[in-house]
Formats: C-alpha cells, sequence, structure tokens
C-alpha cells in the first residue's frame, strides 16, 4: 500500500513497463488487416491517384500513414469514426499527381499504408504499375494487287470487240 512519505523504490525502467503494460490492457488491437484501394489499377506521371486506406475498429484509433514508393505521402485527409463497445477505425484518403519521382526506374508504383495502434504495426500494399497501351499493328505495305493485273486487264479489254462479234 502507499502512503504519504514512503520513498518508492520503483525505477524509470520498470515504470516504463507498467506504463506499457497498461497501455497494452486498455488497447483493443484490429481484428482484420488494414485495407488499401486505389480507383485505377495503373498510373502514370501526371495522373491523379485517388484511393484510401482504412484501418479495422480498434482502441485507440490507429494512425494510418501512405508511401509512394517509400517516399510519405503529404498532408493526406485523414478521418477517424466510431464503430461501437468504445472502437474506432480511420480512414486516410488519398488524392495526388503521380511525380516522376513517385515511379521507380521500371515504371512501377508501389502504394502502402501503415496503421499504428499502440505497439501494433501493420503494412497493406498495391502495385501499381504503369499504363500500358495495346500494342498498335505496324502499317504493312506490299505491292498494289492491281497493279499485277494490269496486264490481264489490258487483254481482255482488248480482245472483248473480237469475242463479241
Amino acid at each position: 500500500m502507499w502512503s504519504e512519505g514512503e520513498e518508492d523504490d520503483i525505477s524509470d525502467g520498470e515504470l516504463m513497463d507498467l506504463s506499457e503494460l497498461m497501455q497494452g490492457i486498455l488497447s483493443k488491437l484490429p481484428k482484420r488487416e488494414v485495407s488499401l484501394h486505389a480507383e485505377k489499377e495503373r498510373y502514370d506521371v501526371g495522373d491523379v491517384l485517388r484511393g484510401n486506406c482504412t484501418s479495422a475498429p480498434s482502441k485507440p484509433a490507429a494512425i494510418l500513414s501512405a508511401f509512394m514508393n517509400s517516399i510519405p505521402v503529404n498532408k493526406p485527409e485523414t478521418r477517424v469514426f466510431p464503430s461501437g463497445d468504445g472502437l474506432q477505425y480511420t480512414v486516410l484518403y488519398l488524392e495526388l499527381r503521380v511525380e516522376p519521382a513517385h515511379m521507380s526506374n521500371n515504371g512501377a508504383l508501389i502504394l502502402r499504408c501503415s496503421a499504428v495502434v499502440a505497439h501494433y504495426k501493420q503494412t497493406a500494399e498495391l502495385s501499381l504499375g504503369p499504363r500500358t497501351s495495346e500494342p498498335v499493328p505496324e502499317r504493312v505495305t506490299s505491292p498494289s494487287q492491281s497493279t499485277r493485273m494490269l496486264p490481264c486487264h489490258l487483254v481482255v479489254i482488248i480482245l472483248t470487240p473480237f469475242l463479241l462479234r
């Protein structure tokens, strides 16, 4: 029992351990994985990427972060919503223009979202390649068939009056 005037013999390390224990007891971790969605499957430089990252309900609400090829997405809009039983879920809304720095050398774009609740961290990832256009068939040129038929047509034209007699 604690009473006034008694000297405490709890070290700072023990207080940290106790704090972590209490945080773990008071926390309710998400029961589902964080989900990540993008409006399209493929993006090129200059395109506007729209998507969202959503955490499952937890206590406290998850802190979400987004990255494009390991580059943090600056100032995404984040909202926390109640989900009942004192739990909350977080939604991070993404809307940004794809810049050359976001693309890897091979044109790949990796979108990643991290969710942190207490000491729990989870990551979702989407691989968004560059838009690829359908191959356009190359124009094939060959000698015109009409030039080959010209002598034949000439013969028919010359012989027609003789055949009609």
